[in-house]
């Protein structure tokens, strides 16, 4: 059992006994990680040594095969090109809170508010909806929501008198 390595996360405060989870795979380390949260002490028992980040282990033989590594770059580079912007509009909106650390940028205002509207605009409009609704769930690409058609309905709807009077109407009602 010399190749055995043992490792042991202490958690304060839990009142359950010890868990022991065999196996320090990625699936095993993280059910290791969540037993954490309602176990005192979490062992887990792998095989191989864990050695330095990088550093091949004897139980996992496919580690060792160039080809997973160039599919799995080349995977993750086609992948970032369709997750980047929708992953940026998110963080984006995130930004909108004011207790959430980071920069906010002209841009990012700027499409946080487009995007406000878009929804306003949706309460009323299918297209809107449809169109927001594809980029949501990446069957169109986010640049979709910037046609000319759209930005015309979107903007129509924002600068509308009569919708800005039915909507200050409706938040002074919310808030009375």
């Amino acid at each position: 059992m010399k190749d055995t390595a043992v490792a042991s996360v202490e958690q304060a405060g839990r009142d359950r006994a010890i868990v022991m989870m065999m196996g320090g795979s990625i699936a095993g380390l993280s059910a290791a990680r969540v037993l954490s949260d309602h176990f005192r002490e979490v062992i887990l028992v792998e095989r191989d040594q864990f050695g330095a980040v990088g550093e091949h282990r004897r139980g996992v033989p496919q580690g060792r095969h160039t080809h997973g590594r160039k599919f799995a770059q080349s995977f993750f580079a086609r992948a970032a090109k369709i997750v980047d912007a929708p992953w940026s509009m998110a963080a984006g909106n995130d930004l909108r809170m004011p207790d959430v650390p980071g920069k906010r940028t002209a841009i990012g205002r700027f499409l946080n508010w487009y995007i406000a509207k878009l929804n306003m605009t949706a309460r009323h409009d299918m297209n809107a909806v449809m169109a927001f609704q594809k980029a949501k769930n990446l069957l169109a690409p986010p640049q979709s929501l910037l046609k000319p058609s759209l930005i015309a309905r979107v903007l129509s709807t924002a600068f509308s008198p009569r919708r800005v009077a039915r909507a200050s109407t409706k938040s002074a009602h919310q808030t009375a």
